[in-house]
């Protein structure tokens, strides 16, 4: 046997277990423990101070020979310095037989990787906090500029229309133009702040939860684009819509900026079709979609999409700021969910968001 065996006759005094005799041994008793010449015996003769350094061996050893019921557990016997993994058997009362394994290496090993895992969680927390703290001050820089920023670009915009009142007949057609691009660049400098700030706000604002109904949720914001683009010919094409479980108000920025984007880049088309529907068949998420058939984008630019900032198109091309579907993603993720978008050049562009499904 490769395991340590031992059988041996416990000795009890006044109902306790008081010591116990070594009767027989193995090789592999004396290899493991480093115990020569021990049977006949007392442990305490063996091991003088075990009963002072492992009571609760003596314990499980006398209730197994009392009761002869089978035991197997893992102990580290302090006067041996080792972990032992144990099965004790009684044959008779008052007899046991144990038979055990050092574990002591199997023990450190455990041990080891306990350390380490609780110092990963330990750096993972650390990490996850100066990530988070660094978030919210990046969020309050961004909010703070912005806020900042609009008061010196209304008056800017102020003055140039004051200029444009005060003086019309003194300036000549190079100096109006100049003045309408100062406006022109003013007017976007305000959308890009708006938008910084909405971008701020989904980070920071507590999501409200609740039963959302898609289809109305849809209806409304391709009404309001409808009325946005009277003049146009564009082929709207709604489907079937489900319910879902998230905050309404971040929802329905996610379809505003989604449908916003077909419109615009759908502008050059005769005729625009813009199509918002949802895949089923999905075991855990819902997937919807928002799909147009006007400029697209080369899908090797993709992953720029979602990024602060990212255009694929020139601003002389299709306006923007470049934070619309930055907030599509933020919010999306808020939810649990994912984005990703699938288009080729001039033949337009599906951008897909999901969420979790919920019972």
């Amino acid at each position: 046997m490769t395991e340590g065996y031992a059988y041996c006759q416990m000795i009890f005094e006044n109902g306790q277990a008081h010591d116990w005799i070594y009767l027989a041994v193995n090789t592999a008793f004396e290899t493991l423990t480093g115990l020569k010449n021990v049977v006949g015996k007392k442990v305490t003769e063996v091991i003088p101070d075990i009963r002072e350094t492992d009571q609760e061996l003596f314990n499980l050893y006398a209730r197994t020979a009392l009761t002869e019921q089978h035991e197997k557990f893992e102990f580290f016997v302090k006067a041996l310095n080792m972990w032992c993994s144990v099965s004790v058997y009684s044959p008779a009362k008052e007899y046991f037989i144990s038979i055990f394994d050092v574990i002591t290496a199997r023990k450190e090993a455990e041990e080891q990787i306990h350390r380490l895992n609780a110092e990963l969680e330990q750096r993972v927390r650390d990490r996850t906090a100066q990530l988070e703290a660094a978030n919210k001050e990046l969020e309050a820089f961004s909010y703070s500029v912005s806020h900042d920023l609009r008061t010196p670009l209304r008056h800017l915009s102020g003055f140039v229309e004051l200029l444009n009142k005060r003086a019309p007949d003194m300036l000549d057609e190079k100096s109006k133009h100049y003045l309408q691009i100062i406006s022109d660049a003013a007017q976007q400098m305000g959308h890009l702040i708006d938008d910084l700030l909405s971008f701020s706000r989904m980070g920071r604002i507590e999501m409200m939860r609740a039963r959302v109904n898609l289809a109305l949720l849809v209806k409304e914001v391709v009404t309001l684009a409808q009325r946005d683009t009277s003049q146009r010919d564009i082929v709207w094409r709604v489907k079937t819509l489900p319910e879902v479980h998230g905050d309404p108000t971040m929802l329905r920025i996610v379809f505003e900026n989604l449908v916003a984007n077909a419109v615009k880049f759908t502008r050059l088309n005769p005729q625009s079709e813009i199509e918002i529907g949802h895949y089923a068949d999905h075991p855990d998420e819902e997937i919807l979609y928002v799909k147009d058939n006007g400029a697209g984008f080369d899908m090797q630019y993709a992953e720029k999409l979602f990024g602060l900032f990212q255009r694929l198109h020139r601003s002389d091309e299709f306006e923007g700021t470049g934070l619309g579907l930055a907030n599509v993603r933020r919010i999306i993720q808020r939810h649990g969910g994912r984005v990703w978008a699938e288009a080729a050049v001039n033949q337009g562009a599906t951008f897909y968001v999901t969420l979790p499904k919920t019972c």
